[in-house]
């Protein structure tokens, strides 16, 4: 399954790890002087978080894409579109949940670097 992220090709074993954790529908319930329950429920359509990770037991990631991700990462304000197989999706990094961007070097015994594990925090707009 391909995927792009801005325009960068991802390893195609990154995983999208919540990709079932989120719920198109928002529910409030308040309790009424009487007991009652009233409860008000809405679609959502933004702010589905898209967590993608490349980790141990996943394809790494090398240096030129952390590097270009980095940059992405560092557009404040930016959309960027995401495709993963034949879904789209404009997304923006979630900086309020940091750190929205994160690669941490794998490394054998032998301390040669072997690319990096990473971890992207998205959410839709």
């Amino acid at each position: 399954m391909a995927i792009t992220l801005g325009g960068i090709e991802l390893p195609a074993q990154t995983e999208w790890t919540d990709r079932h954790e989120w719920s198109p529908v928002s529910q409030g319930v308040v309790r009424t002087l009487g007991g009652s329950s009233v409860i008000f429920t809405t679609p959502v359509s933004q702010g589905r978080p898209i967590t993608l990770e490349a980790s141990p037991g996943v394809q790494r990631m090398n240096q030129a894409t952390v590097d270009a991700i980095q940059a992405l990462s560092d557009q404040a304000g930016s959309n960027f579109v995401l495709v993963i197989g034949g879904e789209t999706f404009n997304v923006v990094f979630r900086h309020h949940d940091p750190p929205a961007f994160s690669a941490n070097p794998a490394r054998p015994l032998s301390g040669a670097r072997l690319g990096y594990y990473v971890t992207i925090k998205l959410m839709t707009v």
